[in-house]
């Protein structure tokens, strides 16, 4: 089971909950590794961190979709890392953002602190 990233709450079925707000001593931001790169998020887009769900097609959805996933019962179009140059395989965890106005999911192998 992957560990928990810092300052995290537990949810059901193994999922996280990362906080949503900074303050004094919280980090600004959420590092992902996904294969070789190293990307870095502001912690308030951040949803959760979850172990990667089954994944479903995405019907006429971009070249840089895996597909989507359903994450806490709410459908989240899961991005390709392959689009930003690094391997899907063995990515165990599914880090879910908001950019745009649009959720979305990125698989990542560690998530930590920025």
């Amino acid at each position: 089971t992957p560990r928990s990233p810092p300052l995290a709450r537990e949810l059901a079925g193994g999922a996280w909950a990362v906080p949503a707000r900074t303050s004094r001593g919280l980090p600004r931001a959420l590092a992902l590794e996904v294969g070789g790169a190293r990307l870095v998020l502001p912690f308030p887009a951040v949803e959760r961190v979850l172990p990667t769900p089954p994944l479903r097609p995405a019907p006429g959805s971009s070249v840089i979709a895996l597909g989507y996933a359903l994450a806490e019962g709410e459908p989240v179009l899961v991005l390709d890392p392959a689009a930003l140059g690094a391997e899907a395989d063995a990515l165990p965890l599914l880090v879910v953002f908001r950019h745009a106005g649009r959720r979305l999911g990125l698989p990542a192998a560690r998530v930590a602190p920025a």
